[in-house]
């Protein structure tokens, strides 16, 4: 296990009481003036490393009842770093790597090239894309950055059950998206990877997934240092054709638990 240089958050308690404005370290003992104060002086010791606050932390000088907080004392250990989609991008090719570190737009010309192609894929049909071009350069250069998890597509077939239409199951690979989601720099201040309690007085607040006792069972049951990732499925119907058949599609969406719900 790699454990990183200095302090470590583990069994760092937080509070926001405006009588009582100091805040210590609670592995050298340091006092600051506020809790990101204590947050960063965790962040400065050793290797980078960001730990986003708990929302129910980020609070104003409004409220006025004490707030307190325990993370669970044996969650989220690190024990080594991967690599975001944007460290992939820089290790994916080196001869994209160099490219890149002269026009910051490769594979584009330059900014107003890929201004372009990004609005026509967010808001052009593939069809009005083609006829729009004609050409092929666009499409290459596009399909030359790096993607998120492959949609793949598999037939189904039931016995004793017949329907007008093959059906037709379109889908990524749960894995490769949680850990899409788990890499991506854009979630990167507004990640959760300790269960937490939050007190407001005399009160057990509940927000976030890791706020709740369920939260605490099951990082118990878990080997010390691991991060839990929960997963959050959500299923619809939507209509893809009206007059044309009915032809309708069940989707699932899928997330995890460790981004903030602000987010």
């Amino acid at each position: 296990m790699e454990q990183a240089e200095g302090c470590s958050a583990t069994g760092l308690e937080i509070r926001n009481h405006h009588s009582d404005p100091s805040v210590k370290c609670p592995n050298c003992g340091l006092e600051f003036a506020s809790n990101l104060a204590v947050v960063d002086h965790l962040n400065n010791q050793g290797p980078t490393y960001r730990l986003p606050i708990p929302p129910a932390f980020k609070r104003g000088n409004n409220d006025q009842e004490e707030v307190t907080g325990q993370y669970h004392p044996k969650s989220g250990y690190l024990f080594r770093r991967g690599q975001n989609i944007l460290q992939e991008m820089e290790d994916h090719d080196s001869d994209q790597k160099c490219r890149r570190e002269i026009n910051p737009s490769y594979p584009f010309v330059d900014q107003a090239e890929w201004q372009l192609a990004k609005f026509l894929v967010q808001w052009l049909m593939q069809t009005d894309i083609n006829k729009f071009l004609r050409l092929d350069w666009l499409f290459g250069w596009i399909d030359a950055l790096p993607s998120g998890p492959e949609w793949q597509s598999t037939m189904l077939e039931f016995t004793n059950y017949m329907t007008e239409r093959p059906i037709e199951l379109i889908w990524h690979d749960g894995l490769k998206v949680v850990k899409d989601l788990f890499a991506n720099p854009i979630f990167s201040n507004h990640m959760m990877y300790n269960p937490h309690i939050v007190m407001t007085g005399s009160e057990h607040e509940y927000s976030e997934f890791f706020t709740a006792n369920r939260a605490f069972t099951i990082q118990n049951d878990l080997p010390e240092g691991v991060t839990m990732v929960p997963i959050i499925l959500v299923s619809d119907k939507t209509s893809v054709t009206r007059m044309s058949g009915g032809l309708e599609m069940h989707l699932v969406f899928l997330t995890i638990g460790n981004i903030q719900s602000e987010v």
